[in-house]
């Protein structure tokens, strides 16, 4: 039977249909589920996800509730299992024959003692490499990424008159989008539909209480641009006016354009000293540094390119350190980083009587994917973060608390203080066993 023309029933209900995307609407709007792997996972498959068939500990690979788990194994992993290549005695006679092959001449490497003058196949190929490289739908996009911030002027693309105008003619002016990638829709402000990614601007007086008293209003929108498969990004305006640098490297990051990439495997791991915590945190996080018990990093030659640190929770538990940060170099890609560093978290967590690792995960600005491929497991989804702003800055939460002593609630301390609260999306927790 082909998928699509495949049959969902609804198992909490009586609801059927052969579109999956209508399924999907259907259990947020009558079941308020925005999960629906999760969903599948305890309805259909009823069961915990399951792993990729080699052993790794991966997770397989889930395509939605029509085909579900479609695969045993993570994509290639297949190889693992069936093939020669794990057979030490297949590997060792296949060396030998080869290495034979080429000593009696049988086997020949086609252009051994060639170059470019002697040889017209090797002066076609290069032509071809060239060429495929030039007309790369992203080498131009690279380009323009690299490049200084400058303003076009041009406004075509912007489609939102209100006052997030500026902010949304500004992250298109420097990230230099234009209408081939862009296009008007009535739930984002930016949309990159190739990439499926889209860009929410939070303004502090438009979409603060004043204006917006639904909590769930920036999560909401997340779930449905998920129903979508568009991974929506919210940008406060404070944070484009203050940390521009930092907001445009993780945009560029996700929409995979960073020119600058590195293997975690080939740098060498220090652990750092306060101020190079601090400085490298402030400049390349998003919410800065935080206090910290130890942090490591990752440097390209004297170049700190890749950092973690761990603290004390802030709701202490026995046995529990907390990752409190882990941030890359601006427009840097690092691979394998946070896998590298986090060995070397949970090596010192154990030495220093740990049993668990906790990490939070802004569902405002990523889905914690990459911790889940290094283990973590996640735990639950905190309530929407908020923050106090008096239109112009954002102050964190706990600056205006109630005050028993005056008799004032944090509401009264807050009005006092002509501040009002300003929502974002929730945190996922995730923790990982040392």
């Amino acid at each position: 039977m082909k998928y699509d023309v495949l049959t969902i029933k609804c198992p909490l209900c009586d609801f059927t249909t052969k579109h999956e995307k209508r399924f999907n609407i259907h259990l947020f709007e009558s079941h308020q589920i925005t999960d629906t792997q999760q969903f599948y996972d305890e309805h259909i498959l009823k069961s915990s996800r399951p792993q990729c068939a080699c052993g790794c500990g991966q997770h397989q690979k889930w395509y939605g509730m029509k085909k579900g788990y479609a695969s045993k194994f993570v994509m290639g992993h297949n190889a693992r299992i069936y093939t020669s290549f794990t057979n030490k005695t297949t590997i060792e006679k296949m060396k030998l024959t080869r290495a034979d092959g080429l000593k009696s001449g049988r086997i020949k490497i086609w252009n051994a003692g060639l170059t470019k003058e002697t040889d017209e196949r090797l002066v076609k190929r290069s032509q071809k490499i060239i060429k495929k490289t030039s007309s790369s739908p992203n080498s131009n996009k690279i380009k323009k990424v690299k490049s200084t911030i400058q303003l076009n002027g041009n406004k075509d693309y912007v489609y939102n008159e209100h006052q997030k105008y500026n902010q949304i003619c500004d992250i298109c002016d420097v990230l230099e989008f234009n209408t081939e990638y862009e296009k008007k829709t009535a739930q984002y402000d930016i949309i990159i539909p190739k990439q499926k990614f889209a860009i929410n601007c939070i303004d502090l007086y438009e979409d603060s209480e004043t204006n917006i008293s639904d909590a769930n209003h920036f999560s909401t929108k997340s779930k449905l641009a998920n129903l979508e498969d568009i991974k929506l990004f919210h940008i406060f305006s404070d944070e484009w006016r203050d940390k521009r640098e930092i907001v445009t490297g993780m945009i560029v990051s996700r929409l995979g354009l960073c020119s600058n990439k590195l293997m975690a495997r080939k740098l060498t791991l220090k652990q750092l000293i306060p101020s190079e915590r601090r400085k490298f945190f402030d400049e390349n996080h998003i919410d800065g540094d935080v206090g910290a018990k130890v942090s490591w990093g990752l440097f390209n030659n004297e170049e700190l390119v890749s950092a973690i640190s761990l603290r004390t929770p802030f709701h202490k538990t026995d046995g529990t350190i907390e990752l409190a940060r882990f941030a890359s170099k601006c427009q840097t890609v690092v691979s394998g980083a946070l896998g590298k560093l986090l060995s070397k978290a949970m090596e010192w967590a154990k030495e220093n009587n740990y049993t668990n690792i906790k990490t939070y995960v802004d569902t405002r600005l990523g889905d914690g994917h990459s911790y889940e491929k290094v283990g973590f497991q996640f735990k639950k989804l905190t309530a929407n973060r908020f923050w106090w702003t008096d239109y112009q800055n954002r102050f964190d939460r706990f600056k205006f608390k109630a005050d028993s002593k005056l008799g004032l609630t944090e509401r009264q301390i807050a009005n006092n203080a002509g501040v009002v609260r300003i929502y974002g999306c929730p945190n996922k927790v995730y923790e990982i066993n040392v």
